[in-house]
């Protein structure tokens, strides 16, 4: 089953985005947000016995890995890098630890900075993989994280010498494809025998994604029914308490908050669609689980020496309504992901025209 942007380029012959006047006010500011995808395959060379969710190890041993990669400093892990020198300059603080100017005030009063990242896992659920094996996974970059491509490229091949997983089993960086967000065409970027990085730009900015699918006649007659798909775990918070169902109104605030936010840090602007007009209207439409169901997972923080629940709800829901003005707020968020812990690739969902009962795409 195609999904609503492809379902539109495919049947209306569309092959630039159209922008109406109907959504001109949701794009306003969405121009300033780049993002890329990118698809990176690792070879496994020792066996890898990762948990039912990979995203989960690749961000807690990424992160460990490109502060290594990065970091001056010999004890680079006792570093704060808010004290350091190289602060302005270094992409470790950028990519992890970033904090707004001083001077610089958000209206959306956000608690802390989303991070310019998300590491989406393809091969969902499988645990064991043997020599000779491929892992693969997407990596969406935003803003000025794009150029940064070789740090992370650097981090996720050490990772790889490192270890990843209990065992610590090991893998080598074979390939990095750059991944067009609108066509979907892929272009190798990175080998690991040639060890280089072609430099290809794939950004797209967040309005052209939102503009992808928009036909007046076309969007009216998908806008009545549509099926939210989430694949991973999604985490969706109301006054503080975790949902464990969510309303199309939590799912609506949640996207508002996340794009607002990253549009404000990352994209050096300001995004001020009609909030209150949106979440009013996201009220009235009903939204039903039809094969839902609760995922409990944990990781271990090494900084905090606990355990971290990363429990979330995955499956499909049925949404009823006036939708039509949804539409683009919801085709960002399938590539940003939406609720809580989506650097760990928490939060990804499709959306589908029609019924629950369409086959799913994954």
């Amino acid at each position: 089953m195609p999904s609503l942007s492809e379902f539109f380029y495919k049947f209306c012959g569309m092959n630039e985005p159209l922008l109406t006047h109907c959504n001109r006010p949701m794009l306003k500011g969405l121009e300033q947000l780049n993002i890329a995808k990118y698809r990176f395959v690792l070879r496994v060379d020792t066996q890898l016995r990762l948990p039912p969710f990979i995203g989960n190890a690749l961000r807690g041993g990424f992160g460990h890995a490109f502060k290594r990669s990065v970091c001056i400093e010999k004890d680079y892990q006792a570093v704060d890098c808010q004290k350091c020198l190289l602060l302005e300059r270094c992409p470790y603080p950028y990519v992890f630890e970033w904090k707004l100017p001083e001077g610089k005030k958000s209206p959306l009063h956000f608690s802390e900075v989303p991070r310019p990242f998300v590491i989406e896992p393809i091969d969902i659920g499988k645990t064991n993989y043997v020599p000779g094996e491929h892992l693969e996974f997407y990596l969406i970059l935003l803003g000025e994280a794009i150029p940064l491509l070789p740090y992370f490229v650097v981090a996720f091949t050490q990772l790889g010498k490192i270890g990843l997983g209990k065992g610590r089993g090991k893998y080598t960086l074979e390939i990095v494809s750059a991944i067009h967000l609108l066509s979907g065409v892929e272009t190798p970027i990175f080998s690991g025998r040639a060890q280089r990085i072609r430099s290809i730009s794939v950004t797209c900015t967040a309005a052209k994604i939102a503009s992808s699918s928009h036909d007046e006649t076309t969007k009216a007659q998908a806008a009545n029914q549509l099926v939210i798909d989430f694949q991973t775990p999604t985490r969706l918070m109301k006054h503080g308490k975790l949902l464990d169902t969510p309303s199309f109104e939590a799912i609506v605030r949640s996207l508002l908050r996340r794009v607002s936010s990253l549009t404000f840090v990352y994209g050096e602007g300001l995004w001020q669609p009609d909030f209150q007009n949106l979440i009013t209207c996201s009220q009235s439409v009903a939204m039903k689980p039809v094969d839902a169901h609760w995922i409990e997972r944990t990781r271990y923080s090494q900084r905090q020496q606990q355990k971290i629940p990363l429990g979330g709800f995955v499956g499909q829901f049925e949404c009823t309504g006036a939708l039509a003005d949804f539409i683009p707020l919801l085709l960002i968020g399938e590539v940003l992901h939406v609720g809580k812990a989506t650097s760990f690739g928490h939060g990804k969902y499709r959306v589908y025209s029609g019924h629950a009962s369409n086959s799913r795409k994954n």
